[in-house]
């Protein structure tokens, strides 16, 4: 080594530099890392159900049925439904997602089927006793960019109904009710 380096400052010098988390920080993340109640919510719609479909076009209603397998994931922080059917004579599949965000306290979901290449995604929602109400955003290939409204009502452990609604320049459409009955 020639007399003109510089020496490096040794990696426990940087490191003891740097901010270290406090007690209060690191209990705070360790508990928003924790599966909770709203999982536990969550986590009742693991398993098989059968799904009568009436999807409203043009104001035509189309009807159809299908089934939906949900699983958990990373110890029920998360569900994760496949759903396989038929829509106008032709096979369906989606996939979706849904989780309770601990530090941001909201519920999100996404959705992604065989219709089209967009990701619908969803949150936060609005807890309603056993009800959820979501919010989100997707563009359709034939109307464009449009907000959507989603209401999960609970009725119980072995039902459960999903109204979705379009919005457009500002009007609400009932679009599709998917009618969840555990097999």
């Amino acid at each position: 080594m020639s007399s003109t380096s510089t020496p490096r400052k040794s990696v426990t010098s940087q490191a003891s530099s740097e901010k270290t988390p406090n007690a209060p920080d690191q209990q705070a993340m360790q508990e928003a890392m924790k599966p909770g109640p709203e999982h536990a919510k969550l986590a009742k719609s693991v398993g098989t159900w059968k799904v009568a479909i009436t999807c409203w076009v043009d104001g035509k209603a189309m009807k159809s049925t299908g089934t939906s397998e949900i699983s958990s994931l990373f110890d029920d922080r998360y569900t994760h439904e496949e759903f396989t059917g038929e829509f106008d004579g032709k096979e369906f599949q989606g996939v979706g997602t849904m989780g309770y965000d601990n530090a941001a306290k909201l519920v999100v979901s996404t959705w992604f089927d065989s219709t089209g290449t967009g990701i619908y995604s969803s949150g936060p929602a609005a807890a309603k006793g056993k009800d959820l109400e979501l919010r989100g955003e997707m563009t359709c290939a034939m109307k464009g960019p449009m907000t959507l409204r989603q209401v999960h009502k609970q009725e119980s452990d072995d039902r459960c109904t999903v109204t979705m609604y379009n919005i457009v320049d500002g009007k609400e459409t009932k679009s599709m009710e998917l009618a969840y009955t555990r097999e």
